[in-house]
């Protein structure tokens, strides 16, 4: 498995060596948008459980998540909450007024999308992730795994 992961070259995340003008890792999410992370994610929000469960297992940490990951225990209690379930009704203030660095969202729930085309607006660094095969999941665990440093 490990070995699929590190030949998987998924058609939309393409990571990009980290260049001289703050740039720590670049890729181009489901959507086709390229994202730009400038530095390593200290306030990252997970607006997707799954997604929340693949960034806390290549060792990332959530700052803000949705109610169903912290219901499946991915996350504490204690993390901040955009939507009190699934992610259906993304509180977009909250996203806003927590300061995030990164956020990572599903392209497939248009709450989702909204918040991330708002944020994007912002300045914020934001990515959509579709997962309908595994070579994509493989791809979404890649990138995510890079972002953390992580060389699983």
């Amino acid at each position: 498995m490990l070995c699929l992961l590190l030949c998987t070259n998924g058609c939309y995340a393409t990571p990009t060596p980290s260049e001289p003008n703050n740039v720590f890792y670049t890729f181009t999410d489901s959507t086709g948008a390229e994202v730009t992370v400038p530095h390593k994610p200290q306030k990252c929000a997970v607006l997707f459980s799954s997604f929340a469960q693949m960034w806390v297992r290549t060792g990332g940490t959530l700052y803000v998540t949705v109610g169903e990951t912290v219901e499946r225990g991915f996350a504490d209690e204690k993390t901040l909450l955009a939507d009190g379930g699934a992610g259906k009704t993304v509180n977009e203030e909250i996203l806003l007024t927590a300061e995030c660095d990164f956020v990572i969202g599903s392209a497939d729930i248009p709450a989702q999308v909204q918040a991330v085309s708002l944020l994007r607006r912002k300045g914020i660094p934001c990515a959509l992730f579709s997962v309908e095969s595994f070579e994509e999941y493989l791809t979404v665990l890649r990138v995510f795994a890079d972002i953390n440093e992580n060389e699983t």
